[in-house]
C-alpha cells in the first residue's frame, strides 16, 4: 500500500495529486465493498480491483492538480522551503489525529457491526458480549437491546431475553420488531397470553408485517384462538404469497383442528402441496402438514409415503419433531387421519 501511493510508477507526482489518489482509492474501496456486497462477490477484493484503473489516471490527475485553478492548493508548491521528510512527519501526524478522532467516533458503531458478524457466524456468545459492550457505551441504543434479547433466545436464555426486550420497549414504545421479539421470546418463557399482547401491538404498529402475523398466529394457536390464527395466517400469506412455511402451517391448522369452521381438509392439501414445491421438500413442518392433510383427505399411501420423507429429513434437521412425526406415521399406516371434523 505504501508504494501504491509513493512510487513514481504507481502514483501521480505532487502532494495534491497524491492526495487525490488517496481519496480517490478510499471512495472506490467503499462503492466497491457496497456493489460486491449486493452481487454476494467476496468483498475482500474491493481493495483491489479499483487499482488498474487509478492507475490509468495518473496522468490525468497530475495534469489536474497543474492547473491554475488547483496548483495553489499543492502543500509541496506551496511549502517549498519544507523538505519531503518533514512534510511527510506533518502528513503522519495529521493521519494519526484523523485516525484516532475516527476511532473515538466510530468505536461504539464498530463494535455493534462486529456483533451482528459474529452473530451471522453462529459465535452468539461472542455476540452477546459485544452487544453488550455497546449497551454500556450507548444505553439509549434500542438496536442493541433488540438484538441482544434474540441473540439471547438463540441460546435458549428466554427470561434474560425477555428482561432486555422489555427496557428496549420501554425506550422505544413504537418500535414494532422489538415488540414482535419481545412476543416470541414471551411464547419461549411458556406465557403466550403475555406473547399475543406483544405480537398485536406489532401488527398494529406495522401492518403489512408479515412476519409478525405469522408469530401472532402461533401464539394464538397456543392460547386455543385457532379461527383467530387463521385471519392472521391468511394475511400473512396475502402479504407474502409464496411464503411456504406459512401455508404449512394454515394446512396443518386446518387438518388438525376439529372445529368445523376452520376444519378444511382439500384446501389443506392444496396449499400443503404448493408450499411442498416452493420448498423443494426440504421442510419437516410442510412435509408433516402434507402427510396429514393427505390422510384428512383418506389418500393414506400417500401420507405414509410423505410422512416417511419428513421422518428421514427430521433425523437430521428437526430432531426433536422426529418422535411425533413417527406417531403419526403409525396412524397413517392403521388407515386413521389426525382428527375427524366436530370431533
Amino acid at each position: 500500500m505504501h508504494l501504491l501511493f509513493t512510487d513514481p510508477s504507481t502514483s501521480p507526482q505532487s502532494d495534491l495529486g497524491r492526495l487525490f489518489f488517496g481519496v480517490l482509492y478510499g471512495a472506490s474501496v467503499i462503492a466497491l465493498y457496497s456493489v460486491l456486497g449486493r452481487l454476494g462477490v467476496p468483498t475482500f477484493y474491493d481493495k483491489l480491483l479499483g487499482v488498474p484503473v487509478l492507475n490509468l489516471m495518473i496522468r490525468a490527475i497530475d495534469q489536474s492538480v497543474r492547473s491554475n485553478a488547483l496548483k495553489r492548493y499543492d502543500p509541496g508548491a506551496r511549502d517549498r522551503g519544507v523538505r519531503p521528510p518533514r512534510r511527510n512527519l506533518v502528513y503522519i501526524g495529521i493521519w494519526a489525529v484523523t485516525f484516532v478522532v475516527l476511532q473515538l467516533a466510530t468505536s461504539t458503531a464498530v463494535t455493534f457491526a462486529r456483533a451482528d458478524v459474529l452473530a451471522e457466524q453462529g459465535r452468539m456468545e461472542e455476540a452477546i458480549n459485544r452487544y453488550r459492550e455497546v449497551m454500556q457505551a450507548d444505553p439509549q441504543r434500542v438496536e442493541a437491546y433488540n438484538k441482544l434479547g434474540f441473540a439471547l433466545m438463540r441460546t435458549g436464555r428466554p427470561q434474560e431475553a425477555v428482561t432486555t426486550l422489555r427496557r428496549a420497549t420501554d425506550l422505544q414504545p413504537g418500535n414494532a420488531d422489538t415488540h414482535n421479539n419481545l412476543g416470541l421470546a414471551l411464547m419461549q418463557t411458556g406465557r403466550p397470553q403475555d406473547a399475543v399482547q406483544e405480537l398485536r401491538r406489532t401488527v398494529e404498529l406495522r401492518p403489512g408485517y408479515a412476519e409478525g402475523r405469522y408469530n401472532l398466529a402461533q401464539a394464538l394457536v397456543s392460547t386455543g384462538q385457532p379461527p383467530a390464527a387463521i385471519v392472521e395466517l391468511r394475511e400473512a400469506l396475502r402479504l407474502r404469497p409464496e411464503w411456504a412455511t406459512v401455508m404449512g402451517a394454515l394446512a396443518w391448522l386446518q387438518v388438525t383442528t376439529t372445529d368445523p369452521a376452520v376444519h378444511n381438509p382439500e384446501e389443506a392439501l392444496q396449499l400443503a402441496t404448493r408450499a411442498a414445491e416452493l420448498s423443494g421438500r426440504r421442510e419437516v413442518a410442510v412435509l408433516d402438514a402434507l402427510a396429514a392433510a393427505y390422510a384428512a383427505v383418506g389418500r393414506f399411501p400417500d401420507a405414509v409415503r410423505t410422512a416417511e420423507d419428513a421422518e428421514t429429513l427430521a433425523r437430521s434437521s428437526a430432531p426433536n419433531a422426529l418422535e411425533d412425526i413417527k406417531a403419526r406415521l403409525s396412524r397413517y399406516k392403521e388407515g386413521r387421519p389426525l382428527v375427524t371434523a366436530g370431533r
